[in-house]
C-alpha cells in the first residue's frame, strides 16, 4: 500500500496537519529485477524504486549523490567535497569485508561503477536490498544491487528537449583562526620565548630595571611577515565555486521504430582553486520492432571526464590552511616558494585525470510461443584512464646550482574491457489466480585490464 502524493501551500502557518490518501495502484506498478520484471506487490519490501523525474530534479554531478535520502536503508556519502571525488554506498549497513560496492547493472548489463551516467539518461533506478530479491546474480551481489535503466524514445511526435542550470557554491561557515599578532603571542607562552613579546605583552622587552619599553624590532618582524605573507591561508585558498550543466536531448518514433538521442556537458569548479571536474555524455538509445515476433533494442554511450584533483583525506589542502602558521614568508628573496605552504602545494602539485568510455550493447527478444520468450543480450565497454601528477622543484639554489629535491612526474594508463552475453529463455503463465515464470538462462562474460606507469 502506497499514497498518493499531496502538495500543500504553507501560507505563513507553522503548523500544517495533512492526511495522505492510500494509493494501492502502486502496488501494480512493475519493476525491473534479475533479468525480468515483477509486481511491485511481489518484492515490495525488499525493493527501493527511484524515479528518473526525481533524479532530475536535483542539480548533483553523479547519480549516486541524487539517490540521497531517497531510498530507505541505503546510505550513500560523498567521501569528500571535491569536484569529481568518489561516492560511497551502503545497502542495509556494512557489507563484505573490505568491499561494500553493491552490484551495478546498467540496462541488464553489468558494470563496475555508475559514475560516468549522466543523471539526466535515468529513466528509473531499482535497489535490491536482500538476499532473495538479488540471488539470481550469485555471490556477487551480496552487498545489494543497484539496477539503472536509461530513457528510450516512445511513439509519436519528436521532442526536443534542453535542460540546463548555472549555480554557485560557498563554505557555510568559515572557522575562525588566530591572527598573527595572537599566534606570535601564543608562540612565544608555548616556547617560553620572547621573540615577540615579553610577559604576554607584544612588542615589549624588558630593560635592566624590570620595566617594559616598546621594541621597535619585535615589530618589525611581525610586520615584515605582515606584508610579506599571508594573513589568512583559508581565504588564499578558497574561491566562489561554479556549476553548469547543458543537455539536449531528442526523442521519437513510430511504431516501428523509436529512438532518442542525448548530449551533455557538465562542469563544475571547486571552492578550492584549482580544483574542477567535467563530464562530456552522449547516447544513442534505438529500439526497432523487426516483424511480429522479433524486437531489437541497441544502445551506445560515449562519456568523457576529466579532473583537476587536490590534496585530501589525511592531507587534505583544507585542514593545512587551517593549522598553517601566519608566521612565514609567502615567497624568499629570490621569489621562490619560502616553504610548502598551502598556495605553494596548490601551484607546485599538477594532478589531473582523464578518462574516456564506450559502451555498446544490443538485444533481441523473440516471441517463440504464445508462453514462451527468447531473449539473445550482448554488451561492451571499453575505459581508457590516464592519470598525471606533476611535483614542481622548490627553486634553484643562488649561481644555479641544482637543488637536492627535484622535480617529480608520474604517469599512469590503465584500460579495461569487458563483454559480456546472455542467453535467456523465459515462460510464463497466468490466470486470474496465479502467475508462473520459469527463467532458463547461460551467461558468458570476459574482463582485461591492462595497466602501466612510470616516474622520473
Amino acid at each position: 500500500m502506497g499514497y498518493a502524493n499531496k502538495q500543500v501551500a504553507i501560507n505563513g502557518r507553522r503548523k500544517a496537519d495533512v492526511e495522505m490518501s492510500p494509493e494501492a495502484k502502486q502496488l501494480e506498478e512493475f519493476v525491473v529485477i534479475g533479468y525480468g520484471v515483477q509486481r511491485k506487490s511481489d518484492v515490495t519490501g525488499s525493493i527501493s524504486s527511484v524515479s528518473g523525474k526525481e533524479i532530475n530534479d536535483i542539480p548533483v554531478s553523479s547519480t549516486l549523490q541524487a539517490l540521497q535520502g531517497r531510498a530507505a536503508g541505503v546510505n550513500i556519502i560523498q567521501n569528500t567535497g571535491a569536484p569529481g571525488s568518489a561516492t560511497t554506498i551502503k545497502i542495509r549497513g556494512t557489507g563484505t569485508i573490505n568491499d561494500a560496492d553493491p552490484l551495478y547493472i546498467v540496462d541488464g548489463f553489468v558494470v563496475g561503477n555508475i559514475d560516468y551516467l549522466n543523471p539526466n539518461d535515468i529513466e528509473n533506478i531499482e535497489i535490491f536490498k536482500d538476499a532473495a530479491s538479488s540471488a539470481v546474480y550469485g555471490s556477487r551481489a551480496a552487498n545489494g544491487v543497484v539496477a539503472i535503466t536509461t530513457k528510450s524514445g516512445k511513439e509519436g511526435k519528436n521532442h526536443v528537449v534542453y535542460d540546463g542550470y548555472i549555480g554557485m557554491s560557498r563554505p557555510w561557515r568559515k572557522i575562525n583562526v588566530m591572527g598573527i599578532e595572537d599566534f606570535a603571542l601564543m608562540q612565544d607562552y608555548i616556547h617560553s620565548s620572547t621573540i615577540y613579546s615579553t610577559n604576554g605583552q607584544l612588542y615589549m622587552t624588558r630593560q635592566a630595571d624590570g620595566t617594559l619599553l616598546y621594541d621597535k624590532n619585535k615589530y618589525n618582524l611581525i610586520d615584515t611577515v605582515r606584508h610579506n605573507g599571508v594573513r589568512d591561508w583559508w581565504d588564499a585558498i578558497i574561491h566562489t565555486g561554479l556549476k553548469t550543466q547543458h543537455g539536449i536531448s531528442v526523442s521519437g518514433g513510430t511504431d516501428k521504430l523509436q529512438y532518442l538521442a542525448s548530449g551533455s556537458y557538465f562542469k563544475e569548479n571547486g571552492i578550492v582553486k584549482t580544483s574542477d571536474y567535467d563530464r562530456t555524455n552522449g547516447r544513442l538509445n534505438i529500439k526497432s520492432k523487426l516483424s511480429s515476433w522479433l524486437n531489437m533494442s541497441t544502445n551506445m554511450a560515449f562519456t568523457h571526464e576529466g579532473r583537476n584533483g587536490i590534496p585530501e583525506g589525511s592531507s587534505s589542502i583544507l585542514k593545512q590552511a587551517l593549522y598553517e602558521s601566519p608566521l612565514i614568508y609567502l615567497h624568499d628573496a629570490k621569489g621562490y616558494w619560502y616553504s610548502n605552504n598551502p598556495l605553494a602545494v596548490l601551484n607546485r602539485n599538477i594532478n589531473n585525470m582523464s578518462r574516456n568510455r564506450l559502451d555498446m550493447n544490443l538485444s533481441l527478444d523473440a516471441k517463440i510461443l504464445k508462453l514462451l520468450s527468447y531473449q539473445f543480450k550482448f554488451s561492451y565497454y571499453t575505459v581508457h584512464e590516464t592519470d598525471n601528477s606533476f611535483t614542481g622543484v622548490w627553486g634553484l639554489d643562488e649561481d644555479f646550482i641544482m637543488p637536492g629535491s627535484l622535480s617529480q612526474v608520474h604517469k599512469y594508463q590503465n584500460t579495461a574491457n569487458k563483454w559480456e552475453m546472455n542467453n535467456l529463455l523465459t515462460f510464463n503463465w497466468s490466470n486470474a489466480n496465479h502467475k508462473l515464470t520459469v527463467l532458463a538462462g547461460q551467461t558468458a562474460e570476459s574482463y582485461r585490464n591492462s595497466w602501466q606507469q612510470s616516474f622520473s
